[in-house]
């Protein structure tokens, strides 16, 4: 072997691209004396550097406190503009969320420049960067910043951690940096569960997957496509072809020549060859097409990764597959503990300034202004543009940016060194955007800071009928509005009082009920009533509390009903249909209550009027029907009575009364327990706005020429007089002669499509709801894209929060199996209906593991999902024994219908990996797996038969597992069986 000398940094990936090649081109025996010699090595030199981590190590890079002052300064300026009214409070945090992923972002850059200019042979940037521990996220914590963080709900807080973890956090960074590291904990702890469980399960649907034969003939291949997605390739063809075995022969576009024919497998040189010269559509074996009865042929598996050559018959390739796809769960569960709950966004190409200086650029043409998402006023370019930076007259640096960049920056602003100008967008050309499911509409409460009254500057409002409920619970009692436009939600400062008095009435359930015989209370008739004394002398003063100060059966209660006068007389303008409730009592002193005169149907009071008939039947008279007034509630009708006059209670003790109204009345024995309704009733519900001079700036405005008028909304910044601007938002309410007075108020920003919840002019308490902002934010690939979504695929679920999923692969695989059914026979629809699931499923699983950077062999999942969609329904069992709704085998079916005329008619299904497991031909596999009692059960009655043909029916029973030796110690036996004639038995 020729030496040659290798100039270059060897870390962990430079490392594995070595050993592959070595693998590859000399063998396993030669490889592992090579890497025995690299670990020798490793061990002799780790241990004369003695790289270990010391405080000195950690070496916070200068230019941290100039990015933070710059980040500071845009945060302030963000805050004045929302304040002012410029923006709304989403833009607000949109913005601020953005300036400090940004802000660490390049703090994060600049500390790899610092260590790579200064000390190459840093232990932390050596452990970090060699791939032996850590890794850059963890280094930005501990020299760079820790930045935002996310909340105990998930949301992330606005205020971030400025500090590292070398200079040490204060008190409310060590808070916020808590709620992060305990939710990396918990995650870890559970998510490390759910990913051993879907292990589990993976392995028991493919344990019995074998390489059984060399080939089984099949001239079915898959179609190979790179996987794309939002125009960024995870998976080229290349790196799908290599290590497979051609279906159909490839042949080279000019010259028509065999480039590679069908069952060769693909090396590292031989698939660029093939993507170089043809262009035509490339097929190759798969487990998903192989047609061997149990397990899975070599040319349909293709490449053992262990080795780089096909995989030798006897592997359990199933079990590989199955540990492939679930190792890497535990480490999506690792990823937020590594990074202990670090929020951290995505950064778009951005271009900074290269020096100080004042820009320069052509705003009248090629290109055209408009509103971010941050609520900032850009210039998005259509052509190319040149920004020309000057630092001096003589100096002056040119940058060129591409079309569809936004600046941030106007011309003749001056600008700062490393200060973000512009921001280039991944578009190559504008076209409408047809995919809506890449964005959802959320809404965002937006509350009063302080109390007063509201003003609407500039916004139209129209009605909303179709509110969210969630949005409806802005109030009860009052329409949802839909802003038009954009406009300002003004909220003036004053003090706010509320007159309000609840009255609740006191149900007492007495022990008898009393029916009166022949009371009649006649319509449009005054009347009067007697009330029994139980009270002796009970004295109320006017806004005294009421309550009752003796309670016994049938006392009296005292709801909204004022005490006018003391004439015996109820005098009503309006008079109703229904008597009032009242209570009456057997003792014989008596007193009168006297009610006020009411006038005017209004909502203000409430008054309940209970009634109920029973039958009341005595010795030797009639039945006859009685009404009764009483405490249960069967029936309620409500009318609402407005105050005449203020409330004036009686003053005086209540006098005495003989009696006037007799009662003929039977007491009754209570028949069983009733339920009562407690009601409150509101008297009124005044509120008072009261201004006073906190709530009031005054601004001397002596030799100045006046701006603005009475009445006027002023923002925070706006010019008042010549040369003084207000430091308040608010009204001007007085212009005298040498000053003006502000009453303060905070403008709120309410965007198009806002559902307002309050009036203009209404009066609104601090901390009140204004109106809730909706928006619509990009979908995140966040990591229920990792083990749910895999497990959502694996299991082939049906709904998600007891909700259908829209695209569920259950439907699509009905969707086309009709499609194929009105083209082929029943047979093809079923294989093409399949084939097209198979494909939505591998790429489904291998999009949620690429996005977090793991990559799984597509084989693995082949085998996986074949398991999964193995399965038929017989709908019609035409001249066969089996019967409509059994699950069957695909192959199966299809050779038992290959032997009769009458055929039986099958639809594919798919079975998730948990249901697979158990539609297993052993019974003592699946039984051994989930739900023993019913699996053994069920293969009792129906007299099944096991016939040990997979790993784990055969390890439970104690024997020798069918491979590897296993597997040809089987075969042996099984053609020694075979070949033997029956008369050597009987020798000897």
């Amino acid at each position: 072997m020729e030496s040659f000398f290798c100039n270059r940094t060897f870390d962990k990936g430079e490392m594995r691209k070595l050993i592959q090649w070595f693998l590859v081109n000399y063998g396993t025996a030669r490889t592992a004396k090579l890497v025995d010699r690299l670990k020798t090595v490793g061990f002799h030199y780790a241990t004369k550097a003695g790289i270990s981590l010391g405080i000195d190590d950690l070496k916070i890079p200068p230019i941290k406190t100039r990015l933070l002052m710059n980040a500071e300064t845009k945060i302030e300026e963000n805050e004045k503009h929302f304040l002012s009214g410029k923006i709304t409070a989403v833009e607000r945090l949109q913005k601020v969320i953005d300036v400090w992923n940004t802000t660490n972002e390049l703090l994060k850059n600049e500390v790899i420049i610092h260590f790579r200019q200064t000390d190459l042979l840093n232990p932390v940037y050596m452990m970090a960067f060699s791939g032996a521990r850590g890794n850059i996220s963890q280094v930005r914590q501990l020299v760079g910043m820790r930045g935002l963080m996310a909340d105990s709900r998930g949301e992330i807080i606005d205020l971030p951690i400025k500090s590292n973890f070398r200079e040490g956090l204060n008190v409310t960074e060590y808070l916020i940096s808590c709620y992060g590291a305990r939710k990396g904990l918990v995650d870890t702890a559970l998510r490390t569960a759910n990913s051993g469980y879907l292990t589990r399960r993976l392995v028991d649907v493919a344990q019995s997957v074998i390489i059984n034969k060399t080939d089984c003939g099949t001239y079915h291949g898959i179609l190979v496509n790179p996987l794309i997605k939002d125009k960024k390739t995870y998976i080229s063809i290349e790196k799908r072809l290599i290590g497979r075995v051609l279906a159909k022969d490839v042949f080279d576009i000019q010259n028509k020549k065999l480039i590679a024919s069908r069952g060769q497998d693909i090396c590292s040189y031989l698939a660029p060859k093939i993507l170089k010269n043809t262009t035509q559509r490339l097929y190759v074996r798969s487990p998903l097409t192989c047609e061997s009865n149990r397990g899975i042929c070599q040319l349909c598996y293709g490449w053992s990764l262990a080795h780089g050559r096909l995989a030798q018959i006897g592997e359990a390739v199933g079990i590989i597959a199955a540990q492939s796809i679930g190792e890497p769960g535990t480490q999506l569960t690792m990823r937020t503990f590594h990074t202990g709950g670090v929020f951290a966004g995505n950064v778009a190409d951005r271009i900074y300034a290269p020096h100080d200086g004042i820009l320069e650029y052509f705003s009248d043409s090629g290109g055209k202004k408009i509103r971010t998402r941050y609520g900032e006023d850009v210039f998005f370019t259509f052509t190319e543009k040149r920004l020309f930076i000057k630092e001096t007259e003589l100096n002056t640096s040119t940058l060129t940016l591409p079309r569809y960049t936004i600046i941030f920056i106007k011309p003749g602003q001056k600008i700062f060194a490393r200060q973000i100008i512009a921001e280039m967008s991944s578009i190559t050309e504008i076209v409408p955007s047809s995919d809506k499911n890449d964005w959802v509409e959320a809404s965002k409460e937006v509350k009063t800071n302080i109390g007063g009254q509201i003003y609407f500057d500039n916004l139209i409002t129209v009605q909303q009928h179709n509110a969210s409920e969630k949005i409806q619970q802005i109030n009860k009692n009052q329409n949802v509005t839909k802003a038009k436009e954009n406009g300002l939600v003004w909220v003036l400062n004053g003090n706010l009082f509320s007159f309000l008095t609840i009255f609740k009435k006191l149900s007492i359930e007495s022990k008898q009920r009393y029916t009166l015989s022949e009371m009649k209370i006649s319509k449009n008739r005054k009347f009067q009533i007697f009330i029994d004394n139980v009270c002796n002398k009970s004295i109320y003063k006017k806004n005294q509390n009421i309550k009752h100060r003796i309670l016994q059966p049938c006392s009296p209660t005292f709801t909204n009903l004022e005490t006018y006068n003391y004439r015996n007389k109820q005098i009503h303008d309006k008079n109703y249909e229904n008597p009032y409730r009242y209570q009456f009592y057997t003792k014989n002193l008596n007193i009168k209550i006297n009610l006020s005169k009411v006038q005017q149907l209004k909502k203000q009071v409430k008054i309940d009027f209970h009634q109920n008939k029973v039958k009341a039947i005595r010795k030797n008279r009639l039945g006859k029907d009685y009404k009764t007034y009483k405490k249960p509630i069967p029936h309620c009708e409500t009318s609402y009575l407005e105050k005449y006059d203020n409330i004036n209670f009686c003053s005086q003790d209540i006098k005495r009364y003989p009696k006037e109204l007799s009662f003929d009345y039977q007491n009754l024995n209570k028949q069983k327990h009733c339920q009562y309704e407690e009601i409150t009733v509101l008297t009124s519900n005044k509120q008072c706005l009261i201004h006073n001079t906190e709530n009031q700036v005054i601004f001397d405005t002596q030799l100045r020429t006046l701006k603005v008028n009475i009445g006027d909304l002023i923002c925070k910044g706006n010019e008042i007089a010549d040369s003084l601007r207000s430091t308040q938002s608010g009204q001007i309410i007085s212009i005298q002669h040498n000053q003006i007075i502000l009453r303060k108020g905070i403008p709120n920003l309410a965007s198009e499509n806002t559902l307002v919840g309050v009036n203009n002019r209404d009066l609104i308490a601090k901390n009140n709801l204004l109106f809730h902002l909706v928006y619509k934010k990009p979908k995140t690939g966040d990591i229920v894209q990792g083990l749910p979504k895999i497990e959502e695929l694996l299991e082939a679920r049906r709904t998600k929060d007891l909700q259908t999923i829209v695209d569920n692969p259950h439907e699509k695989l009905r969707q086309q199996f009709n499609f194929y059914k009105q083209k082929y026979d029943n047979a093809i629809a079923t294989r093409k209906s399949a084939e097209k699931i198979q494909q939505f499923l591998v790429n489904g699983i291998q999009l949620v593991y690429q996005s977090q950077g793991i990559e799984i062999s597509d084989k693995h999942i082949e085998i996986i999902v074949k398991q999964m969609t193995s399965k038929v329904l017989i709908e019609e069992g035409g001249e066969t024994s089996l019967l409509s709704g059994e699950v069957i085998e695909i192959n199966r079916i299809e050779k038992i219908n290959k032997n009769i005329i009458k055929k039986a008619e099958y639809q594919p299904i798919l079975l998730g990996i948990t249901k697979a497991s158990l539609n297993t031909e052993s019974f003592i596999s699946a039984a051994s797996f989930q739900e023993t009692t019913r699996v053994l059960i069920q293969a009792a009655v129906e007299g099944k038969t096991d016939w040990l043909y997979g790993l784990k029916e055969n390890v439970i029973l104690g024997r020798l597992i069918p491979a590897g030796t296993g597997f040809q110690t089987k075969e042996k036996s099984t053609t020694k069986l075979l070949q033997t004639p029956t008369a050597n038995k009987f020798d000897n």
